[in-house]
């Protein structure tokens, strides 16, 4: 079709062909090829072989009646072929290229949703996007995840993402341990070999007991010493207790932290927090949570009164959904006296990923 719009019947300079096939996929609505063409040959967009609205019923959700049914997701993927891959082209009447089966990767993306458990469409987007770049040798993915069943009075909620291979080579590697838990649980401090990219973090704070600045004030003096090395932290927010209501008010605040190589980086913006730490995410709450027991909280009740508190909220953009943490926090969004300190970050440059990732 490119040929024949380009050749010399209908002298076209450029098109774009999308050729699309209905219910070609038992749970999809269609999949299909878009590729553009130019009549002096030059490729400047890329092929893209897409799957729409693959359906696949599983558990994802935070709420108690989320974890006990399973419920429809809508998927919807798109396997981008690099311009300078080499893969065979379509217009020269040859098969998909084997990487580019959208066969194939619906059938291994279908079988992971089925037998997950997430709590957060992000979670499973980017999820879905490893399985692709990683078991389907996808060199470029776009996923979108929609959950129809999340809001009342709308379609449905939901978030896309675009990954590529090199993305998860970097979070998987051995420099980072944020997607295997176990290697931390083994004992791993993060520090096997110092990764030369820049993470960034942000850390809730909280306490309602006793002298409550006091008591955020030693934490933070604590990270530093451990060789986090606090900057900056949001201004100190008093607020009311939610879940369990019958206890003193809290005075909570967001600091942000940085991982960097041992080796440091030479500047930084001064308006930032430095920190110097091989820590990955597990590592990380590790850390917080020995904090917690120097400082001497003791959990009597579940989200009652406590003298400090730290909470991992954000890592770098990454997406981990794990039993013993779940990052961003699964409960940020509905608590403001999170947001209202996370906010003020708002203003600096490099926060702008956050306040669309979490908004």
């Amino acid at each position: 079709m490119s040929k024949l719009a380009l050749g010399d019947e209908l002298h076209g300079e450029w098109v774009q062909v999308i050729v699309k096939k209905p219910r070609t996929l038992l749970q999809a609505d269609a999949a299909g090829i878009s590729i553009v063409r130019r009549k002096d040959g030059k490729r400047e967009a890329e092929d893209r072989v897409f799957v729409e609205s693959l359906r696949v019923v599983t558990i994802i959700g935070i709420h108690p009646w989320e974890r006990k049914e399973g419920q429809t997701v809508v998927l919807n993927l798109t396997l981008h072929k690099p311009i300078n891959s080499g893969l065979r082209r379509v217009e020269e009447g040859l098969a998909f290229d084997p990487h580019h089966d959208y066969r194939k990767v619906a059938k291994v993306v279908t079988e992971h949703v089925k037998k997950s458990t997430y709590k957060t469409v992000e979670a499973l987007a980017t999820a879905v996007a490893r399985v692709a770049c990683t078991k389907c040798d996808i060199e470029k993915v776009t996923v979108s995840v929609e959950k129809p069943s999340a809001l009342a009075f709308a379609k449905g909620a939901g978030v896309e993402v675009t990954r590529h291979r090199a993305f998860f080579n970097l979070v998987e590697g051995p420099n980072l341990e944020a997607h295997q838990p176990e290697n931390e649980e083994e004992g791993s401090s993060g520090d096997r070999g110092a990764s030369k990219v820049r993470h960034r973090a942000f850390v809730a704070l909280g306490s309602n007991m006793g002298d409550r600045f006091q008591w955020i004030r030693d934490a933070v003096k604590e990270l530093d010493t451990r060789g986090l090395k606090v900057q900056r932290t949001s201004s100190l927010y008093e607020s009311k207790p939610m879940y369990v209501l019958e206890q003193p008010e809290f005075l909570n605040g967001v600091c942000e932290v940085y991982r960097l190589p041992l080796s440091g980086i030479a500047s930084i913006q001064t308006n930032e927090i430095k920190i110097e730490t091989t820590l990955s995410p597990m590592g990380l709450l590790k850390e917080l949570k020995d904090i917690e027991d120097t400082m001497g909280r003791k959990k009597i009740i579940d989200k009652g009164p406590r003298n400090i508190d730290l909470d991992i909220l954000l890592y770098n953009g990454f997406v981990m959904d794990s039993e013993v943490l779940t990052i961003p926090h699964k409960l940020m969004l509905e608590r403001e006296f999170v947001l209202r300190p996370l906010c003020e970050y708002a203003a600096v440059k490099s926060m702008s990923f956050y306040i669309l990732y979490i908004g």
